[in-house]
């Protein structure tokens, strides 16, 4: 069932109700401090795009190789704990390393295990 209130623009809500009387969390008199909350709490995602960047020159070279990935892992926790990046922002690039440390890792794995083929291969053909 959706919410039998209207917004602020005039147009009717279009979220779901689950309470018995036809209002959603958002519209509910006895919720609205929790409601309210919740509209704060929102405020995180929003403060996200408008964060600014760690410039170029401050952040710790390249991610190429997984000792790149080593070094940023680090930086990333000491640029959250002193302030310089937000937790929220520092949690995206420790996923974005991650990815890249594991990509690189795999390939490293797949690179000595080829290695270790070529050499039966090899004992083989003898």
């Amino acid at each position: 069932m959706t919410c039998t209130a209207t917004r602020a623009d005039g147009q009717p809500c279009r979220a779901m109700s689950n309470l018995v009387d036809g209002l959603c969390q958002a519209h509910h008199p006895g919720r609205a401090a929790e409601a309210r909350a919740r509209r704060a709490a929102g405020g995180h995602a929003s403060a996200l795009r408008t964060l600014e960047s760690v410039p170029a020159s401050e952040l710790p070279g390249a991610l190429e190789t997984i000792d790149d990935c080593k070094r940023w892992l680090p930086w990333i926790a000491t640029a959250v704990l002193t302030g310089r990046i937000h937790p929220l922002r520092a949690a995206q690039a420790n996923t974005a390393v991650r990815a890249v440390l594991n990509q690189l890792e795999s390939e490293a794995s797949m690179g000595k295990r080829i290695k270790a083929l070529e050499r039966i291969t090899a004992s083989k053909a003898k």
